[in-house]
């Protein structure tokens, strides 16, 4: 999967330790935590006042994020 963090195109690919090749599903599930650890990374920049981090945090999240949902990885999830 390609996508763009701070301004660099990144190109992931990914296995689960138990697998033998690599895969999109393992991919996107290691894209959804760094998604979350962006957004987790924005609240606390914010918190200590550091606003252009926290900005830049929440825009590699919402990048990563919006990816994710142009492939349908949240589809089967309900609220």
């Amino acid at each position: 999967m390609k996508f763009v963090i701070d301004g660099y195109e990144v190109e992931i690919k990914a296995k689960s330790e138990y697998k033998e090749r690599f895969n999109k599903d393992d991919a996107k599930a290691i894209l959804n935590t760094m998604a979350i650890a962006f957004s987790e990374a924005s609240k606390r920049y914010e918190s200590i006042g550091c606003y252009a981090l926290a900005k830049s945090a929440r825009t590699n999240y919402w990048n990563i994020h919006n990816e994710l949902e142009k492939v349908g990885y949240f589809d089967d999830i309900e609220i």
